[in-house]
């Protein structure tokens, strides 16, 4: 034992401290848990494996401490201080016992008890209240305890919180030193140390799970030693008036009633029956929250003026050892009787109910006060057998009920059955075989796993009530959280882990209209966490842990995966046919082995969280290592190898798996769930110490290419930079030829092209430095796709050539795809369709290898761009719309998207144009892309123009200038002084109109775009044509028509031929 003044530790024959001399005297019988400890409860800490081992479970912790006890001692002496202790600790156990808490530690002269553990009940907050409340009001009654002299009065503080703690023996077996530690239980004695003397003061947490049990008053913010925020607080004065099940119903802010209408009538139908002198027996069966008291309440609700008497009752979890509890409700609500009517007021009301019943008073009465705890007139039993005063107190009680019904019908409602003590069980049984020629309808609720001892009779109903449906649960959720529009994704997710349970339902979406957010919002609400606890704990031992242990797979778990891992007692097949009849399990059908799912996710997380850390890490690795045998020399389950290595201590294991997530994600373009992936991949190795670090910058790298695939090139682009040092540190040139060839690709999307050229010139050098052939290759790549936005089409069709050589030597199938979509864009700028054709073909046949939906929408728009500019646009429309539908992302989709509308223009369909164009521009200008986004804005306008909207063109073109401003793209400038010389022609500045072509045509020439060089050849013979200058006209068609044979655009070739017939010009076939 424990010296309460000095803390030191004594042997339990100890009478004195050895340290202090402290006299421990009559403490004795506190001096070890064992002693005082209820019996029930010491075995289940003995032989409990989670007691002994340690869980997280949900408790209600008070202290309590006496806090005059130093001057109360020093005016009345060590002797009676010591019997005034005595007392004092004995009404506190008998107080904490009596609702089933378990004191776990004397301090000096206070406690701490926890009421949830070792076993978890549904409303142990409550219980740690009502016993604390009673306690203080035990006290106040010098009466209740020996040694208590005048003048001499305790007074205490006491703080209670509700919270997840760390419960477990400390020491071995034979001490049972079971404790909790944790933040709840620091809140819990800071808040006992804030109190005055007399006070109870209890936590936020507590407050909202006893709201409606107990009178509280707001005791403002407390500042707690060890919280950074204030603690929010209130005092306990009082315990709220006994409310009937209806009135508590009455009280909570309910949703629609839905999903119970078909029930309802049901109830409707047997009360008529009943009524009719058909007595009718109705068993409302359902789960923790399925809503059998909403059923009642709106069946209450419901019957109006209807000719009944109703008589409502309810079981409690704590009331199972109290003789007719729920009885006893029973003859309050016949008899009148209030919760705070004096003695002789209960006596006169039950005598005046027992004569207008028809039933002897004064023989019947004394056996009724019996009941009620009332001492008037209980001498006529003194002589009486105890079996005699029962069956007359039975038959009383049963008479009550049945000469009442003869007056007028009776609805009888006793709710959760499943916890009714053995001698109300024996009467309602024998109740039920009175009913069939009474005018009664009894309704009792209780769960799926309670079976009830009165059979089936013809007169017993069942209604089970199933779980809500998708549409029932979505307008529940609405209804709670009506003023808050929650996200869809939040909404599924509440629906998912409820199961269609309506308690589960308005808790879940309770708690995230609190807090805003599902991922800060409590994983599960503190009252669902008591529910399911509770349930868990009503378990024997082994189940319960194999339900842990299930938990720890997951929501659906196969059994030979659990067989392999289960270290417990009996076999796995027997509990897991228990934990099905139990309702916590089903199996499913249909598999090649035996796989089952908890009936709710909520059950399953509640179960896993009960694990502590050391447990739960070696379960999650028993299963790895399982799962890797079972896969040995096959494809691997890398998605479930990871949830379990990742929550374990290998580090290594964790990030591997991770990374083999990502990589399948990348290959099914579920970027964001590979950038998710690899994040959490960098957060294990951040755990491998400097064995982590060169793999920290492999994934950086990995994830830079899923965001870049997301579009987020800003991002990337300030991840890549902070990390450059960090990989010139490494030193590792192959590495480093990755990081700038990362770097090139977002810099080039980006628009800052000397940059990105510089990168992939570095990339390409460190990589040639190293021996990395497909880092160089990938380099070669980027230099392509950088040559083509700065305009140099001829160095990129170079690189491309050289990127090809390198990739397919390598191997590198995807990147050598890449290669030649890029190149195919080159040789379309140079006006090399057909080779732009086959390049695009090469791509189309990767694609196909490696079964890969971008490398094929790629393929299908850089072909579909081709046929656009040589004028085969039906071709042209149709490849690009087989893109769009290809297209795996967001950005595959835009570039689909951007050329689509493109072709219209060329093809010049305004109409169909702008939508494609709208979405595409709208696209590049959120992921940053200036070439695409200014381009798309330049055609916008060109749409615009063909429409004849002259100054929505002009806005779009000063637009576009802005956003390319710094741009060395080429085609952008290009196509950007073709649609204002348009303008300007529309505005009769033909000098303007020429000046801007001729700046084209230069641009043009320079990049050596033969097709670009005809179109703007055609434009300015129309603009010289308004001078009348017919030589400069025939030159600047001979040259355009001379380009389009020599590309290969034929339609352009004949609208050439036209405009020359039409101006009466002789056409040269050379420039």
């Amino acid at each position: 034992m424990q010296c309460p003044n000095c803390s030191t530790e004594l042997p339990d024959s100890a009478k004195f401290c050895l340290e202090c001399g402290r006299d421990l005297r009559g403490r004795s019988e506190f001096a070890s848990p064992v002693a005082y400890t209820p019996k029930h409860l010491a075995e289940r800490i003995l032989t409990s494996r989670a007691a002994l081992e340690g869980e997280r479970k949900q408790v209600t912790v008070l202290f309590c401490d006496l806090a005059n006890s130093t001057p109360l001692a020093e005016r009345v002496g060590p002797e009676r201080m010591h019997a005034l202790l005595n007392g004092f600790f004995e009404l506190a156990l008998a107080e904490v016992h009596r609702y089933e808490g378990t004191i776990n530690q004397f301090l000096g002269d206070g406690f701490m008890a926890l009421f949830g553990a070792p076993l978890a009940h549904e409303d142990d907050a409550r219980r740690a209240a009502v016993a604390a409340f009673k306690i203080r009001r035990a006290l106040k009654d010098r009466s209740s305890y020996a040694g208590l002299g005048p003048g001499a009065e305790l007074a205490v503080r006491m703080g209670l919180n509700t919270g997840l703690v760390v419960v477990g023996s400390i020491g071995d077996n034979l001490r049972m030193d079971y404790t909790a530690v944790g933040d709840t239980t620091n809140v819990a004695a800071r808040l006992q140390q804030a109190a005055a003397p007399g006070e109870i003061l209890i936590s936020e947490a507590t407050a909202r799970l006893v709201r409606g049990e107990l009178r509280l008053l707001p005791a403002g913010a407390l500042t707690v030693k060890g919280k950074s925020d204030p603690v929010t607080a209130y005092k306990v004065v009082g315990v709220a008036p006994r409310q009937s099940a209806f009135e508590h119903a009455a009280e909570r802010a309910f949703g629609r009633f839905v999903g119970r209408e078909s029930e309802l009538r049901r109830l409707g139908e047997l009360l008529a029956e009943a009524q009719s002198g058909g007595g009718r027996l109705v068993s409302v069966i359902g789960d923790a929250g399925s809503g059998k008291s909403r059923l009642l309440y709106e069946f209450r609700r419901s019957l109006g003026g209807v000719e009944v008497t109703t008589l409502e009752a309810r079981c409690r979890s704590y009331g199972t050892a109290i003789p007719y509890l729920p009885i006893l409700d029973l003859v309050r609500g016949q008899c009148g009787i209030e919760e705070r009517d004096p003695p002789d007021t209960v006596a006169a009301k039950t005598r005046t109910t027992l004569q207008a019943l028809g039933l002897d008073a004064e023989e019947r009465a004394p056996l009724l006060l019996q009941l009620l705890g009332i001492k008037d007139g209980l001498a006529a039993l003194d002589d009486a057998p105890l079996e005699s005063v029962r069956e007359r107190t039975l038959d009383t009680l049963r008479l009550m009920l049945l000469e009442a019904s003869r007056r007028r019908p009776l609805l009888i409602v006793v709710e959760d059955l499943h916890w009714v003590d053995a001698a109300s069980d024996q009467y309602l049984t024998r109740l039920v075989d009175d009913l069939e020629d009474a005018p009664v309808l009894l309704i009792a609720t209780h769960r799926p796993d309670w079976r009830p001892r009165w059979g089936t009779p013809e007169c017993v109903t069942s209604i089970v009530l199933p779980p809500l449906s998708e549409d029932e649960s979505l307008t529940l959720v609405g209804d709670v959280v009506a003023r808050t529009q929650l996200p869809e994704s939040l909404v599924r997710a509440i629906l998912d882990r409820a199961d269609g349970n309506p308690l589960f339902l308005e808790e879940l979406a309770r708690a995230v209209a609190e807090q805003g957010d599902l991922a800060q919002a409590p994983s599960v609400p503190d009252s669902l966490r008591a529910v399911l606890s509770a349930r868990i704990d009503r378990l024997p031992d082994a189940q319960k842990r194999l339900l842990q242990t299930a938990a720890v797979l997951g929501r659906e778990f196969a059994r030979p995966l659990l067989e392999s891992i289960w270290d417990g007692p009996g076999s796995v097949a027997a509990h897991l046919a228990e934990l099905t009849r139990l309702d916590f399990v089903h199996e499913l059908a249909g598999g090649a082995e035996p796989v089952y799912a908890f009936n709710h996710a909520l059950i399953q997380e509640v179960a896993y969280d009960s694990l502590l850390s050391a447990p739960r890490q070696t379960l999650h690795e028993a299963a790895a290592r399982a799962l890797e045998a079972e896969s040995a020399g096959v494809e691997r389950a890398w998605e479930r190898l990871a949830y379990h290595w990742t929550r374990t201590t290998r580090a290594d294991k964790a990030v591997e798996a991770l990374r083999r997530v990502a990589a399948r994600a990348m290959a099914a373009y579920a970027n964001a769930e590979a950038v998710a992936a690899l994040r959490e991949a960098e957060e294990h190795a951040a755990r491998l110490g400097d064995a982590g670090e060169r793999l920290t910058l492999e994934l950086a790298l990995e994830r830079a290419q899923a965001q870049f695939l997301l579009g987020q090139l800003t991002e990337v682009a300030e991840d890549l930079d902070a990390r450059e040092a960090a990989y010139e540190r490494h030193g590792d040139a192959s590495l480093i030829a990755q990081l700038h060839f990362r770097l090139a690709a977002v810099r080039g999307m980006l628009g800052e092209t000397a940059q990105a050229i510089a990168h992939g010139e570095r990339s390409l050098a460190e990589a040639e430095r190293s021996g990395d052939s497909v880092t160089a290759g990938r380099a070669h790549y980027t230099l392509t796709r950088e040559s083509f936005w700065s305009g140099d089409f001829r160095r990129g069709v170079e690189h491309g050539r050289q990127a090809i050589l390198l990739l397919d030597k390598s191997g590198d199938r995807w990147w050598l795809g890449m290669t030649h979509w890029m190149r195919a864009l080159n040789y379309l700028e140079l006006g090399r369709f057909d080779d732009a054709l086959d390049s695009a073909a090469w791509v189309g046949s990767i694609a196909d290898r490696l079964g890969d939906a971008r490398l094929a929408s790629y393929s299908a728009w850089a072909g579909g761009w081709a046929r656009a500019l040589r004028g085969d646009w039906t071709t042209a429309v149709e490849a690009c719309r087989r893109a769009l539908a290809l297209a795996p992302d967001e950005m595959s989709r835009a570039l689909a998207e951007s050329v689509l509308g493109i072709a219209y223009v060329e093809k010049g369909d305004a109409d169909a144009a702008l939508p494609s164009l709208e979405s595409g521009t709208a696209t590049w200008a959120r992921m940053h892309f200036p070439q695409f986004e200014g381009w798309l804005t330049f055609y916008q306008a060109q749409a615009r123009l063909l429409r004849g909207e002259r100054e929505q063109a002009t806005a779009l073109v000063i637009r576009g200038l802005e956003v390319v401003r710094g741009v060395r793209f080429a085609p952008a400038q290009v196509t950007a002084r073709a649609v204002k010389a348009a303008l300007a022609v529309e505005r009769g500045d033909v000098a303007e109109a020429e000046r801007l072509l001729a700046d084209a045509l230069a641009l043009s020439e320079e990049a050596g775009a033969r097709y670009a060089e005809g179109r703007v050849h055609l434009a300015l013979a129309e603009v010289v044509g308004r001078r009348g200058e017919r030589e400069s006209v025939a030159r600047h068609l001979a040259a355009a028509y001379a380009r389009f044979r020599e590309v290969g655009a034929p339609a352009w070739a004949d609208r050439t031929a036209e405009v020359a017939r039409s101006a009466g010009v002789a056409l040269a076939t050379e420039s």
